[in-house]
């Protein structure tokens, strides 16, 4: 639902007044305006984090690990699951399963991600000593 314009403080009503009268002032093309406003919202807008992790892909990892497979699964961790079209289903049933497999890939493999920071984790490799047979005897 789209605010009303009281919402928005005085001051940044304030800016934006002066933002519009300098662009009609100026008359730039279009493509210069879209740069602008696009130029405004990296401005105003923050960025997510790099890394941020979807807790709902951890609880339905949580379940996955636990043994749940199939439809109690994607009922349980897609939203609206029974109303979505044949076609939609399958292709959101796919991304979940995908996703799954893929973490418990990277899981088995040694591969962890560490909470805090975003940054995998590697087991660490033991370098493989000398795999000739030993022929000395």
């Amino acid at each position: 639902m789209i605010q009303p314009e009281t919402a928005i403080p005085e001051a940044i009503n304030a800016a934006l007044d002066a933002l519009k009268q300098t662009v009609e002032r100026e008359n730039p093309p279009r493509s210069t305006r879209l740069r602008v406003a696009a130029a405004a919202r990296r401005a105003i807008v923050p960025r997510l984090k790099p890394g941020k992790r979807d807790h709902r892909l951890d609880s339905a990892y949580a379940d996955y690990r636990a043994g749940m497979r199939g439809m109690a699964l994607f009922r349980k961790h897609i939203p609206n699951h029974d109303r979505l079209s044949l076609w939609r289903r399958r292709i959101e049933e796919g991304r979940l399963r995908k996703t799954l497999q893929k973490r418990a890939q990277r899981e088995r493999k040694g591969v962890a991600s560490d909470d805090k920071s975003g940054f995998a984790i590697v087991a660490p490799t033991i370098p493989p000593q000398d795999r000739r047979p030993d022929n000395s005897t």
